[in-house]
């Protein structure tokens, strides 16, 4: 019966997804010069969002079969070579490798986050400033995906109740990404002003969740304040908790 072909298909499914993304996607990702490879970067950056987006919407039946498309190895694959292709001169393929790495962001924890960031330290710290410089680009899909990755990212790299290698953002950089997104609410579209409050929320749910959860609570409350300080005055009163 289909039913019972169900475990089979599955297990040949997420290791094809796998060899399919490591041999031929991620070669062809590599930045060349040229028309062809430009658009080959765009098919395959595509190609990746079908497959993550298949991979993260799977039925519940399916999701004990274990998986090696989030696999440590694997990821210290995807991450990089996404990493490099947001700033691709075709802005769909920017636009599809920051909604990639949101899939990625939104699956991994934040254990498995800090394991590649000890592993590949640069990319991972250049990460947020680069997503900071998407928000100006010249196309507002681009800057919508990017809101959703950084509210990936912020969730993972942000902890205001830990010290150490756990929590890598601290107020400066705090502050940076909120000033770049204070810049932001002035944008004459709507559609890209609820993607950056959408930021800022998730930068308060942190601070609420996290301050119920540990003892470092000034440190929590330090952080918050300056999310709240450094916010537009019409925009203030409705993001307070």
């Amino acid at each position: 019966t289909i039913e019972s072909e169900l475990p089979i298909q599955s297990i040949l499914s997420k290791n094809f997804a796998t060899d399919v993304l490591l041999s031929l996607v991620l070669p062809n990702l590599v930045w060349r010069s040229g028309g062809l490879a430009a658009a080959l970067r765009k098919l395959s950056a595509a190609t990746m969002f079908s497959l993550l987006s298949h991979h993260n919407n799977r039925p519940r039946r399916d999701a004990d079969v274990e998986s090696d498309l989030y696999k440590l190895e694997t990821l210290l694959h995807l991450i990089p070579i996404l990493h490099s292709n947001l700033e691709d001169t075709e802005s769909t393929t920017r636009e599809l490798c920051c909604h990639c790495l949101s899939l990625i962001l939104e699956q991994i924890s934040r254990n498995d986050f800090q394991s590649i960031w000890e592993a590949d330290t640069r990319v991972v710290d250049t990460l947020y400033p680069r997503l900071l410089m998407l928000l100006d680009d010249s196309h507002d899909p681009v800057r919508m995906a990017t809101c959703t990755a950084l509210q990936h990212f912020l969730r993972l790299a942000y902890n205001p109740c830990e010290e150490g290698p756990t929590c890598r953002l601290g107020v400066s950089s705090l502050e940076e990404i909120t000033s770049s997104l204070i810049i932001q609410l002035d944008d004459p579209d709507a559609e890209i002003r609820r993607h950056v409050a959408e930021v800022f929320t998730t930068l308060l749910d942190i601070q609420r969740s996290d301050s119920n959860n540990c003892d470092n609570v000034a440190q929590s409350t330090e952080m918050k304040s300056k999310v709240i300080e450094m916010m537009d005055d019409k925009f203030r009163t409705a993001f307070k908790s």
